[in-house]
């Protein structure tokens, strides 16, 4: 717990941001609410988004991670952030894991598992 304290004393946010991973909502914004809260409907909308593990779709393997997360995005809105390289995780991987393989677990942010449709 003093741990968890001591992060969010240097990232403010931090537990903020944790807590809205690890519950999400469907809730809607009122109109009335959207003009007395501009900053509402993307606040909402990014409680929506849920973290994600995935393989990456054949169409992948082998090419540069950094394509990877290109297409993830353009093509869905999906966030990869992070991925299990020599069985740790590790933020923003770019410089540690080159391209992709048959067994990266890519860790990825998206509103739906839907959305991973293409990709994993």
């Amino acid at each position: 717990k003093s741990g968890l304290f001591w992060q969010s004393c240097r990232c403010i946010g931090l537990n903020s941001m944790l807590s809205n991973l690890m519950v999400t909502t469907d809730a809607e914004v009122h109109e009335g609410q959207l003009l007395e809260h501009p900053w509402l409907e993307n606040y909402v909308d990014g409680m929506g988004h849920e973290v994600y593990g995935l393989l990456a779709a054949e169409e992948f393997l082998g090419k540069p991670l950094v394509c990877l997360i290109e297409e993830a995005y353009s093509r869905n809105r999906i966030c990869i952030f992070a991925a299990q390289v020599d069985g740790i995780v590790v933020l923003a991987p770019m410089r540690r894991m080159r391209a992709v393989h048959k067994r990266t677990v890519l860790f990825a942010l998206a509103q739906d598992e839907l959305m991973l449709h293409g990709i994993a």
